[in-house]
């Protein structure tokens, strides 16, 4: 089977689980050490749009960095729970859970459908000097006071 066809059949099952359609965000990053790079959404009635930005988009070790979140909820988000994952040549290498986002100080609900909404972190030190070499998946997903999928959101390089 040409993997092609093997990437075809694994985003039908992704998406006849998780979503109505996958869209391709512009890289995330520039660096001479990543390789087959590939950051997706879903999309589709029930999911927010979705834009992620990393500012400077070339990255050298040491380099202060800031990533910008951009989301326009299709319906109001009154709660919202997202788990994440961080896989390292397919061993699960982090995983974090963060429950009720409204409550805390990271998310200022509700989000009201429509509206656009931007997220700016706060200066981090880039630790790129560091990572190992290797194939890095980094998986979001988002839900809503329904425990409905509002969001969701692959990002993939291998680093070389």
């Amino acid at each position: 089977m040409e993997i092609q066809t093997i990437i075809v059949v694994f985003l039908g099952m992704f998406c006849g689980i998780h979503c109505y359609n996958l869209v391709r965000l512009p890289n995330l990053l520039e660096s001479p050490h990543i390789r087959n790079q590939s950051a997706l959404v879903c999309t589709g009635d029930k999911y927010a749009s979705v834009n992620l930005e990393i500012v400077p988009k070339k990255v050298f070790c040491g380099s202060l960095i800031v990533f910008k979140v951009s989301i326009t909820p299709k319906t109001d988000i009154l709660y919202c729970a997202c788990k994440y994952s961080l896989r390292w040549n397919g061993m699960l290498f982090a995983f974090h859970e963060s429950p009720g986002l409204c409550e805390s100080d990271r998310l200022d609900c509700p989000l009201f459908k429509g509206e656009t909404y931007t997220f700016v972190s706060q200066p981090n030190k880039s630790e790129f000097c560091f990572i190992q070499k290797g194939d890095y998946n980094f998986t979001s997903s988002c839900t809503d006071q329904n425990d409905q999928e509002i969001m969701c959101l692959t990002w993939s390089i291998t680093w070389i």
